[in-house]
């Protein structure tokens, strides 16, 4: 049996684990990023592992997969900049490594090991930090020249708001509405304008963080309006990959849609046919849940070091 390292490098934490061929997981270990010492947290988690033959990388974007570089993440708390992680780890632990995009490893996770297997064109969806998206289309998995194919966080979106993105482009960014490090900023916005002199247990808060906002949402009337809009705008996005790339399933995962699975999962089913000429393909929560990206990074990896 081939062992391999999993890594997820993401703007809140870093994860990996352990994985095979099965798609068994083990050894788990997780920080919260540190983008100044990024380096030495992974070698720190690397070093703790005792047997693998690979090691594979999923990881925010954007990012060059095919050079192994970390190009310029905007979800970051310090900025990182061209961080060649595939060269750096090759170097030091003497294994073959990979890099993807961080939902392009989950959609492949999900098609190995997931609600994707035996499914042709299925695409993956990430509420987290931010918002994202990896796409299989017929048994191929689609990456673009630099690896990142499926920016779907930065596709825009139908929405009454105009908020900047963390990127610095404008056009209505999904993920200057959806994404974790963004929402409260929408919600902000939102609660000076649409809602402006409503009573809501929102407005007493100077800030408010994603987890406090679905917490009162649904005992409050303004809260639970907002989540009728945030579940629009979702839906919109997601038209997008039902539009661009007609899947037979889309799974969604990511820690805000995985600790809100309703919030986030019945508004776009209700909402999607609206922004779709495509017919709707089947959308449901993934079951691999937090591991997927491992899991995926795993597998590719294996795969792509077979004998």
């Amino acid at each position: 049996m081939r062992y391999a390292i999993g890594l997820d490098i993401g703007g809140t934490k870093i994860r990996s684990a352990l994985g095979n061929e099965k798609g068994e997981l083990s050894e788990f270990l997780s920080e919260e990023t540190d983008s100044m010492r990024i380096e030495e947290q992974i070698y720190r988690m690397l070093d703790s592992y005792s047997r693998y033959d690979c090691i594979g990388i999923g990881s925010m974007g954007p990012l060059n997969s095919e050079k192994g570089i970390i190009t310029n993440p905007p979800n970051t708390k310090a900025k990182i900049r061209n961080l060649k992680i595939v060269s750096l780890l090759e170097k030091r632990y003497k294994v073959r490594c990979k890099l993807l995009n961080d939902c392009i490893a989950g959609v492949y996770g999900e098609k190995a090991f997931g609600a994707g297997k035996g499914v042709k064109s299925l695409a993956y969806v990430t509420f987290s930090t931010g918002v994202g998206s990896g796409v299989i289309d017929n048994n191929r998995i689609i990456t673009g020249k630099d690896g990142n194919g499926q920016e779907v966080g930065h596709c825009g979106v139908d929405a009454d708001i105009r908020m900047a993105c963390r990127c610095g482009c404008l056009g209505r960014h999904w993920a200057a509405y959806s994404a974790g490090i963004s929402m409260p900023g929408f919600i902000k916005q939102m609660l000076l304008t649409k809602y402006r002199g409503r009573k809501s247990k929102l407005s007493a808060r100077r800030s408010i963080t994603p987890k406090e906002f679905f917490d009162i949402a649904s005992n409050d009337e303004v809260g639970s309006e907002l989540l009728e809009d945030l579940g629009r705008i979702n839906a919109s996005g997601i038209s997008n990959i039902v539009n661009a790339f007609d899947p037979e399933l889309i799974t969604i995962g990511g820690s805000i849609a995985l600790n809100n699975q309703e919030e986030i999962l019945d508004p776009i089913k209700r909402y999607v046919k609206d922004y779709s000429i495509n017919r709707v393909p089947k959308i449901m929560m993934t079951p691999l849940k937090g591991d997927i990206i491992l899991a995926g990074a795993i597998a590719f990896i294996l795969d792509a070091t077979k004998m």
